[in-house]
């Protein structure tokens, strides 16, 4: 009589948790306590190795038009103010429509008072924007304004906005600064939300130079829909607009950075 031979049990690396006979292999992976602020510190590190898309933007036209996305423009926009940051950005070269190039050097931050130049600027004019010789008035070539130009960068929402919309990206120039910050605190001392529980009218100035202005609509009801769709998207909205312009265009050796001119001796 033949006996046949029992074939063996063979387990692969995508059975590691079959049994094998009677034993239970099983991974057990333990994360560091410190999980939390590992992720934050790689989400940091993230933005910076993106660059901001360019598709989401509402930009100014020389015609005095807001133009959206989709290429629409329109004389004003109705939105909700999702968030906000400060900017600050310094061209050594003079503004060219047909001939976009990034900054020499940028600050993007929450806090105006407070903005640092990021270490990726191509030519970074000074350790800190609040003692940099570029962020004083007087400093531009015309020898009126600041040759480094303030912003706001705005994510906006349409009133019409579900959860499948995406914010766009709005940014507000130096001369639009004084009504928009006036916007910002209005809301907070007369309605005591932030600016997101508002929706905010945005329309262009009067004035020779295209400047934005910004005013209340009405304010949101707790239950609004587009109230917990802003919220909600509070956390992409900072993301987006704390992402670095993509500088990677710049020359590989900037020229020397400019700096405030030296007094001249005075003779006694």
């Amino acid at each position: 009589m033949v006996t046949k031979a029992t074939p063996k049990k063979t387990t692969s690396a995508f059975d590691a948790t079959k049994p094998v006979g009677t034993a239970l292999v099983k991974a057990k992976v333990n994360l560091p306590a410190n999980i939390q602020e590992q992720f934050a510190a790689e989400v940091a590190a993230l933005q910076k190795r993106i660059a901001a898309p360019s598709g989401d933007r509402i930009t100014v036209t020389q015609g005095r038009t807001l133009k959206l996305p989709n290429g629409l423009e329109v004389d004003e926009i109705e939105c909700v103010i999702v968030d906000f940051v400060a900017a600050n950005f310094y061209y050594s070269s003079d503004f060219d429509r047909q001939n976009i190039v990034p900054p020499d050097c940028f600050a993007i931050g929450m806090e105006p008072a407070g903005l640092v130049p990021s270490d990726n600027s191509p030519d970074k004019q000074c350790a800190a924007c609040a003692g940099c010789w570029a962020n004083q008035f007087k400093s531009a070539k015309n020898g009126r304004g600041k040759a480094c130009s303030n912003t706001r960068l705005l994510a906006v929402l349409p009133l019409d906005a579900d959860a499948e919309s995406q914010i766009m990206i709005l940014k507000v120039s130096s001369t639009g600064l004084k009504s928009f910050d006036g916007h910002v605190a209005n809301v907070v001392s007369k309605y005591g939300v932030p600016i997101r529980g508002v929706t905010t009218r945005v329309t262009m100035s009067d004035e020779e130079y295209a400047s934005l202005r910004f005013s209340v609509i009405e304010k949101l009801s707790p239950k609004d829909p587009l109230l917990a769709i802003a919220q909600s998207l509070k956390e992409t909205a900072l993301t987006r607009l704390q992402t670095e312009p993509d500088v990677t265009a710049a020359t590989a050796e900037p020229a020397p950075a400019r700096r405030a001119p030296a007094k001249k001796a005075v003779r006694r």
